[in-house]
Parts: C-alpha cells; sequence; structure tokens
C-alpha cells in the first residue's frame, strides 16, 4: 500500500516500455488455446501470421492483410494475453484496409496494487 511520501507507487504506475518478440496469429478464442493461469498460452491452434521483435521502447510495426488476429507477447512462461472481446477471441486487433491500429499491450502479470 502506497504511503504518504511514497514516490515508487506513481513510478510503477506509469508503467516501463520492454522489449519483447510479438507473435500475430490470425484470430483465436480462448476455448480453443490451452493456457496456463489464463494469461500464458501454449499450442496456439490457429496460423502464425508474423512474429516480430520491438524496439527498446516496446514499438513495433508489422503490415497485415484486413482482418481480425490475436496478438501475444513471448514470456518466460509462454505467450501472454490479457485481454479478451465479447466473443472470447484472445487479445484481439481488426486490421482494415489501408489504414494504422495503435495497440498498447500491458504486461501486467507481475503487477502488485
Amino acid at each position: 500500500m502506497p504511503a504518504v511520501g511514497d514516490t515508487t507507487y506513481t513510478t510503477r504506475a506509469k508503467g516501463v516500455p520492454i522489449q519483447r518478440e510479438i507473435y500475430i496469429y490470425k484470430a483465436v478464442k480462448i476455448h480453443d488455446a490451452e493456457s496456463q493461469q489464463g494469461v500464458f498460452f501454449h499450442d496456439i491452434p490457429s496460423e502464425l501470421i508474423a512474429r516480430v521483435q520491438t524496439d527498446s521502447d516496446g514499438i513495433f510495426n508489422v503490415s497485415l492483410s484486413p482482418g481480425t488476429y490475436s496478438v501475444f507477447v513471448m514470456e518466460e512462461e509462454g505467450l501472454f494475453a490479457n485481454k479478451y472481446d465479447g466473443e472470447g477471441f484472445i487479445n484481439p486487433v481488426t486490421i482494415s484496409a489501408n489504414s494504422y491500429v495503435n495497440m498498447e499491450i500491458l504486461i501486467n502479470y507481475k503487477a502488485y496494487y
């Protein structure tokens, strides 16, 4: 619990960009993928579309065809994702023709509040 004058809480709350490898699959639903703790996935039953490394600021770019994809971050424990849509798709992003999408991925499995 933060205390008066404790600045570590506000520093942690802002987050720090990190470098990671990103895996992009054709959209996959949570009940189709094998997971541990509901956030670390293995054996994704979908086509791997792209793997890309972020830069030191956590930024990445990848060209994708229009469609819906599931985006994962490689961690020691497996492929991490912690968001789902109303249809059960894991960390989905929908790409439209001739458009860009900004996506923020919050890696918070070690967070404490």
